[in-house]
């Protein structure tokens, strides 16, 4: 038993003028391919809107605040179109980037964590416990690496996030923090094994990102 991959994003944090990051705008700079029909989707109590399509092998989230770009898709590199965006928009106001990737296993796989499992409490007479949580964060160089282990009364999930801060930095080492999208996960897996001496898998060998 293991870890299997459920999904993955780059997630960047700044100050971003929903009027230019457009689909069709993104389609006439080649971050998106042209002709693509997509939904999107807004919410009236929050400046933010988000789109996709069938044809697209990513979901966009815009807002004033961040840009996400989120796959179910282990090949998927989402780290690419961000790059892309932030070559277009250079003088953008930049706080900070994450690579994330979410692995789940069922419960039965806390038999291989003793170390963790005996942090997490029973609830109360009289609650129930949504969820309990194990957190570390490893840092090396510019990247800490958020590894947050969840228990919930469904499942065992493992996120994993790659921070990069960006304050007072400029736009290149946010473009080059997003072209490592790969790498930062496989560097986050590592630590995974290293830490929790757990496996992550993919659904198939072809899915793997190389």
């Amino acid at each position: 038993m293991a870890f299997r991959f459920k999904r993955a994003s780059c997630i960047v944090a700044g100050t971003f003028n929903m009027h230019i990051v457009q689909p069709v705008w993104l389609a006439g700079r080649g971050i998106l391919p042209k002709g693509v029909a997509v939904a999107i989707e807004s919410k009236l109590d929050e400046p933010l809107f988000r789109f996709h399509s069938p044809k697209l092998r990513t979901r966009w989230m815009v807002s004033q605040t961040r840009i996400e770009v989120e796959t179910l898709r282990a090949d998927e590199d989402c780290g690419k179109p961000v790059a892309d965006l932030l070559s277009e928009l250079p003088w953008t106001p930049l706080q900070a980037i994450g690579n994330n990737a979410i692995y789940v296993a069922g419960h039965s796989e806390l038999d291989r964590l003793p170390s963790i499992r005996h942090l997490f409490a029973d609830a109360p007479d009289g609650y129930t416990m949504k969820q309990r949580s194990f957190h570390v964060a490893p840092a090396k160089d510019e990247r800490t690496f958020n590894l947050q282990l969840s228990v919930t009364p469904e499942e065992v999930e493992l996120s994993v996030n790659a921070h990069v801060e960006q304050k007072e930095k400029s736009s290149e080492v946010a473009r080059t923090a997003a072209s490592q999208f790969f790498q930062h996960r496989s560097e986050a897996e590592g630590l995974i094994r290293n830490l929790f001496n757990v496996e992550v898998e993919y659904a198939n060998a072809d899915a793997q990102p190389s």
